[in-house]
């Protein structure tokens, strides 16, 4: 059986050479941008090694520029291919300009290199294979998808007008790519497209470090030692879930989520109140989506969820707690309806978020985006106008980035993935509603004592 797994990322979508070497989509791409942008990474672990010292890997290949450029060298990459598209290209308008003083000249004929052939972005080995998922010709098409979403596609034409964000929005590297982007406007609304990515997964991150240091046992000083923290829980991290112990959030988690949101381009555009709005919404979306990402990183092939403090809940068998009433496990008919209260809730949102999202198999990437969307989208039309044109611009500014992540993912048709993706939104905004309609029950009926939920469950908007 031919190998396909890129030589930079293991990334098993990568049926193609790209620049010499073979590689997937998102490297050949990376390794484009870095090289026609003249970029200068450095890592934070060894700037010196003249190796990949970083673990690249295809779902977490974005935290370390420096040795997956390296690495790109390493398994064959040339910057001389790279550089030849800009002479190509050079060529052709030079060629452009003499025609319009002699019409009758020809272009000359162009072999490409045996056992090659050229496409415009790179040198491809072999034809690439379609993904049979898109074949049914009763799904959407991206015209109608374009329709539903409301947004023109993506034109990779030189961009003239900026977007502003917040001061937080950049940080050291991504204010470095913004000079070298002003050197280079043919990247247009595709470099933006990376940049807002960049920004949701560095935020994310952050959310996961910050949650391995409030629940796990991590030295403090070796909390950045892993850059990939994809997941801030390892197995043996993992608590058994006791509905007696069990609380909601700590109040440092609350702090955690809130550097989370406020860290959200224009934020500081909002009022008092829509801020309060869009906070409570980050709280509920980041429960249901981070709880479904965790379970499917650490037990990909389980049925256990794993929730936000660390804890786990076997789901297979389900739990169903009118059988174990009289187990002889509860203290009390009170001690059991708290259990009940519970494990019913967490088994709704297993059944109707966790596995459902599973399902679609999201890189990093593609989750960090995607649970940004739900924040921007879900309370839309609780806002002002002016908050509702700040949600539209930035929901947009990441449907684009979706697209442009999908195609460098390797999929054949970009716009359907992001149809999956705004079609699973439904999943997290609906057990949103049933969430709080629990959450509101249970304090009435002491099931939680939490003040910080109550304040906010009993927010008036």
């Amino acid at each position: 059986m031919v190998n396909r797994k890129c030589t930079v990322c293991d990334n098993p979508q990568a049926p193609n050479y790209h620049f010499g070497a073979r590689a997937c989509k998102a490297c050949a791409a990376f390794f484009r941008r870095s090289i026609s942008m003249d970029q200068q990474y450095e890592c934070q672990d060894n700037p010196a090694n003249i190796y990949p010292s970083c673990n690249i890997y295809y779902q977490s290949r974005f935290n370390c520029r420096h040795c997956r450029l390296l690495k790109c060298f390493n398994s064959g990459m040339s910057k001389d291919l790279v550089q030849a598209k800009s002479v190509v290209k050079l060529n052709k308008r030079k060629f452009k300009n003499q025609r319009a003083i002699q019409p009758n000249l020809q272009l000359p004929h162009y072999e490409p290199p045996q056992f090659y052939q050229t496409s415009e972005n790179e040198w491809d080995y072999e034809t690439p294979q379609k993904l049979m998922r898109y074949d049914d010709p009763n799904l959407m098409c991206a015209e109608e998808l374009n329709q539903l979403i409301s947004f023109q596609p993506i034109s990779f034409e030189p961009s003239t007008s900026e977007t502003v964000y917040s001061d937080d929005f950049a940080e050291n590297e991504i204010r470095s790519r913004l000079n070298s982007f002003a050197e280079h406007r043919d990247f247009g609304e595709d470099f933006q497209a990376y940049q807002t990515s960049d920004f949701y997964v560095d935020q994310c991150l952050n959310l996961n470090r910050g949650r391995k240091m409030t629940f796990t046992e991590v030295d403090v000083t070796t909390i950045f030692d892993d850059a990939n923290c994809l997941c801030p829980f390892k197995i043996s991290d993992l608590r058994q879930f006791d509905h007696r112990e069990y609380t909601t959030r700590k109040r440092p988690e609350y702090t955690i989520i809130l550097n989370y949101i406020t860290k959200f381009p224009e934020f500081n555009q909002f009022s008092v109140s829509e801020k309060s709005i869009l906070y409570r919404t980050a709280i509920g979306v980041d429960l249901l989506a981070d709880q479904m990402f965790y379970s499917d990183a650490l037990f990909k092939k389980s049925d256990v969820m794993v929730l936000t403090n660390g804890w786990f809940i076997n789901m297979n068998p389900l739990p169903t707690p009118e059988s174990e009433k009289f187990s002889g496990n509860f203290l009390s008919d009170d001690d059991f309806r708290k259990y009940e209260w519970w494990m019913n809730m967490k088994r709704r949102q297993w059944l109707n978020v966790v596995q459902p999202l599973k399902r679609l198999n999201l890189s990093f990437t593609e989750f960090s985006l995607f649970k940004a969307m739900i924040i921007w989208h879900h309370n839309y039309f609780k806002l002002t106008e002016s908050g509702r044109r700040i949600c539209e611009r930035q929901r947009d500014l990441i449907l684009k980035s979706l697209l442009v992540i999908c195609a460098d993912e390797g999929y054949d048709n970009p716009q359907l993935r992001v149809a999956d993706l705004i079609t699973a939104m439904s999943c997290i905004m609906i057990e949103i509603h049933e969430m709080l309609a629990n959450y509101i029950e249970g304090t009435m009926f002491d099931m939680i004592i939490d003040p910080t939920l109550t304040n906010i469950i009993s927010y008036q908007y």
